[in-house]
């Protein structure tokens, strides 16, 4: 691949990247929108023709790592784990 074909290559790369995040923008503003009204009618289940929106709280347990290492570093050390990942950067 040569460079100019590169060079086109990032900048549609970062072109779609842009429509994304616009794209995500919009999807958090109907979120907010949707929610809204669920307050405002005190439901959390909103029915409209076909679809059918729902807002629920639910409860999770997770483990504090954070807590359990500094409480128990000695053992924190003996369970922890390297793991090689890599990240793909654009600017």
């Amino acid at each position: 691949m040569g460079t100019v074909e590169m060079m086109s290559k990032m900048q549609e790369l970062k072109e779609i990247r842009a429509e994304l995040e616009a794209l995500e923008a919009q999807e958090a503003a109907l979120v907010d929108e949707l929610k809204a009204e669920m307050l405002s009618r005190g439901v959390s289940e909103l029915k409209a023709g076909m679809h059918k929106a729902m807002w629920t709280k639910y409860t999770m347990h997770r483990f504090d790592t954070k807590a359990f290492r500094s409480e128990n570093e000695e053992l924190y050390g003996k369970y922890e784990v390297e793991v090689e990942a890599s990240r793909f950067t654009l600017k």
